[in-house]
């Protein structure tokens, strides 16, 4: 018998242990990797899924905005949309792209519109518009105001003309806007957007001028001879024709301060002055505003020249050329006068004095405006009244809350004397609506200083203030005030468009 040693036998075998110890090394570090692993997908699928979540969101968020673009559209032209159509149970307008077996809205919009109460008599009207965008599961709320746009929107707005003198002095912070062309003498300055139509209708809708450089088949414009550019921030005139592409390396619009929110575009659709007929606005009984407006005066309403001061305490007086109060209306009903200057409108079928009666060499005497009012000038049968003339400067009480309208059917004229030194303030929206705004000899006596305009102005045609030398007349500073935006003058004149006031994301819902 072959003698085994006992110690041997019990011997644990080295090579089996490591064997064993790899083994399990293995299995655990394959558990970790699969467990990592599992994690990484996990995440991985958490990921994909909040991007596609983001996705989902963004495409819902888009549909909410079509369809608050939807209701511009819509009640542009139908104050009573969307009850005008077929809506759904809750009298929303739904916009279906995709829907599942069931009915269900996969994709598209559902838009619900609460008009203002006082919007049957009122042409300046307001919205309240929720708009809902649905894609795949998500939702999108949007609820925003939209209202009528008014002229009050512009610091410079003119129907015809060529804006000629716009140069490098030039500086507006405010949105400008003509029916015309601009012309350049070198690199005026804006602050937000500027606009031109680069044509002219009349009131029927025939074309009466067209911009010799300006292709209206094509929507091009001619750069130089034989070069054209379809870039609608190059559709103006350079008054340099010497260098390549008739000066534009010189000439051309600027951001003033670098303002992110200044563009230029030419080739834009006219926006019609009030003096044309547009029952849209003003219903077909009363098709334009002049008409339309004397509604609003509450009695004060007047067939003759009226001279007004305005007085510290919110009150205005009106009185007739020798100074006499005026004590009725050209109803011959009896008014109160002085009349307060909170919410007034005003309208005479005449011509309208500020500053006056005095003397025509006396010292300017400025006039402190309180309240919020609107002054209207229109023409009588032979077109020869409604125009404005001032002769001192009007300031505000406040310039944080007070807000004056001047709307001549014709002229807005500065009277004063022309060797009289001095600066012109006038804190107003101004808007001569078939004339414009111009200086008694201006183009003679001394230079006076700066006519300063605190609001805004549109007109008709532009007019200069000064000679071509800059030694007589005044310098113009225009100043547009940020509060008629939200706040223009009462009863003010409409562009028939539509605009959002503000717009309220209530975030994405599932």
């Amino acid at each position: 018998m072959k003698y085994t040693n006992r110690r041997t036998l019990l011997k644990p075998n080295s090579r089996q242990s490591r064997r064993g110890f790899s083994l399990i090394v293995t299995l655990l570090s394959i558990s970790l990797i699969a467990v990592v692993a599992f994690g990484l997908v996990t995440l991985s699928g958490i990921q994909s899924r909040r991007i596609q979540d983001q996705l989902f969101t963004k495409k819902a968020y888009n549909l909410a905005r079509a369809g608050v673009v939807k209701a511009m559209g819509e009640l542009k032209t139908d104050y009573e949309w969307p009850t005008t159509v077929d809506t759904d149970a809750e009298g929303r307008y739904v916009e279906t792209i995709r829907e599942d077996n069931s009915g269900n809205l996969l994709e598209g919009y559902k838009v619900e519109v609460e008009p203002d109460p006082n919007n049957l008599n009122n042409p300046n009207k307001m919205w309240k518009v929720t708009s809902t965008g649905y894609y795949e599961g998500s939702k999108r709320t949007l609820e925003s105001w939209l209202g009528m746009e008014t002229f009050a929107l512009y610091a410079l707005f003119f129907d015809d003309g060529e804006g000629s003198g716009f140069t490098n002095a030039d500086k507006m912070d405010g949105r400008v806007h003509t029916n015309r062309r601009f012309k350049l003498y070198g690199c005026p300055q804006f602050s937000q957007r500027a606009t031109s139509a680069n044509i002219q209708h009349n009131t029927s809708g025939a074309v009466t001028w067209t911009d010799p450089d300006y292709v209206v088949a094509t929507n091009r414009y001619k750069m130089a001879t034989g070069v054209y550019t379809d870039d609608p921030s190059k559709f103006y005139w350079r008054t340099s024709t010497s260098g390549g592409q008739y000066g534009y390396n010189n000439y051309y619009f600027r951001a003033l301060n670098s303002s992110p929110t200044f563009s230029f575009s030419g080739g834009q659709p006219e926006i019609p002055l009030p003096v044309y007929d547009n029952p849209d606005i003003y219903g077909t009984s009363t098709p334009n505003y002049f008409n339309y407006v004397e509604g609003k005066t509450n009695g004060y309403t007047f067939n003759v020249d009226v001279y007004l001061t305005f007085n510290s305490n919110g009150t205005v007086s009106i009185k007739n050329s020798s100074g006499t109060l005026l004590t009725k209306n050209k109803n011959n009903v009896t008014i109160t006068n002085p009349v307060s200057t909170t919410n007034l409108t005003l309208k005479t079928v005449g011509d309208v004095y500020l500053g006056y009666p005095r003397t025509d060499t006396g010292a300017s005497v400025p006039q402190t405006f309180k309240g919020r009012a609107t002054i209207v000038a229109a023409k009588n049968s032979s077109g020869s009244k409604g125009n404005f003339y001032v002769k001192d400067s009007i300031i505000y009480n406040d310039k944080n809350s007070d807000v004056l309208g001047l709307v001549a059917e014709n002229n807005v004229s500065v009277q004063t004397a022309k060797t009289q030194i001095g600066n012109l303030e006038i804190d107003a929206s101004i808007m001569a609506l078939n004339g414009s705004v111009t200086v008694r000899d201006a183009t003679s006596g001394s230079r006076r200083g700066d006519l300063i305009i605190y609001g805004g102005i549109v007109y008709k045609t532009i007019s200069g203030t000064e000679n071509s030398s800059c030694t007589t007349g005044y310098g113009t500073k225009w100043s547009y005030d940020p509060k008629l935006y939200l706040k223009p003058p009462v009863n003010w004149p409409l562009t028939g468009k539509l605009r959002v006031i503000s717009i309220n994301d209530h975030g994405a819902l599932k």
